[in-house]
C-alpha cells in the first residue's frame, strides 16, 4: 500500500506543534474505509461522514442491546419470569449483560466469582431452544448455580460506554500505522497529541440522535466516566 501524501502531511502536523482540528477530522473520515477492523475509529469516521443517519455501528448496537434487555426486564418487575416465552435473542442478551455487570456485585449477589459464573451461564444457555415462532424457551431444568446466574443476569442492568477515549486513541494510532502514515518511532510524538485526538471527535458524537431498529431514538452524551473496579 502506497503512503497517501495528503494524509501523511496531516499526520506530520499532528506530530508537531501545528495541530489543526480539521486534520484529525479528515483522518477519521478519510480513513474510515481503511480502518482495518478498528471499530471505534470507524464509528467516529462514520459519525463525521453520516451524522444525519445513525442506525448502525458499535454505538447503535450497544444501545440496542441495552434497551432490549431493559424493556424485557420491565415486563417482570413484579412477576416471575416466564421461561417458556422469552425474546428470540435471549441467550445472546444474557451473555452481553454478563459482560456489563461487575464481578464484585456478581459475587455478592450469587456467591460465584466471574470465572465460575461464566461457566455456569454458558452451561445454562445450552438448555434454551427456539420455538416455531422464533421465541426462546427453556427446555431442561437448570442446576441451582445455573438458575442463580441466569436470574442475576436477566434481572440486572448496567450501562457502559460504547468505547472510551483510550480505546479510540489506540484505534487511531493503529489505523495510522496500518496505513503506513505513522512510523513506530513516531508513536511517542503522537502520544503527546492524545487529548487533542480524542477531543476532536467529541463534537460529532455528543448530542447525536441514534435511531434504533424498532423506531426508538436516543440522544448521545460524550463525557468523562469514573473507572469501575471489577
Amino acid at each position: 500500500m502506497a503512503r497517501d501524501p495528503e494524509f501523511r502531511s496531516r499526520v506530520l502536523r499532528l506530530l508537531g506543534s501545528d495541530r489543526r482540528p480539521e486534520d484529525v477530522v479528515r483522518l477519521y473520515s478519510g480513513l474510515r474505509e481503511r480502518s482495518f477492523g478498528f471499530a471505534a475509529f470507524r464509528e467516529v469516521g462514520d459519525f463525521i461522514a453520516h451524522s444525519e443517519d445513525r442506525s448502525k455501528g458499535v454505538v447503535t448496537d450497544e444501545l440496542h442491546d441495552f434497551f432490549t434487555m431493559l424493556r424485557f426486564q420491565t415486563q417482570y418487575w413484579e412477576k416471575e419470569f416466564d421461561w417458556s416465552d422469552l425474546p428470540p435473542d435471549f441467550p445472546r442478551l444474557l451473555k452481553m449483560n454478563f459482560e456489563r455487570l461487575s464481578a464484585g456485585h456478581m459475587k455478592q449477589q450469587t456467591g460465584l466469582n466471574r470465572r465460575v459464573a461464566k461457566r455456569h451461564l454458558l452451561s445454562a444457555l445450552s438448555n434454551f431452544y427456539k420455538r416455531a415462532d422464533g421465541r426462546t424457551y427453556l427446555q431442561h431444568r437448570l442446576s441451582r448455580e445455573e438458575q442463580t446466574i441466569v436470574q442475576f443476569c436477566a434481572s440486572r442492568s448496567a450501562a457502559r460506554s460504547a468505547f472510551t477515549g483510550e480505546g479510540l486513541f489506540r484505534d487511531f494510532q493503529r489505523v495510522l500505522i496500518s496505513n503506513k502514515l505513522l512510523e513506530e518511532q513516531e508513536k511517542r510524538l503522537l502520544d503527546a497529541a492524545k487529548p487533542f485526538v480524542i477531543l476532536s471527535a467529541i463534537p460529532f458524537i455528543h448530542q447525536a440522535i441514534i435511531t434504533l431498529e424498532d423506531g426508538w431514538t436516543c440522544r448521545l452524551a460524550g463525557g468523562r466516566s469514573r473507572a469501575r473496579s471489577s
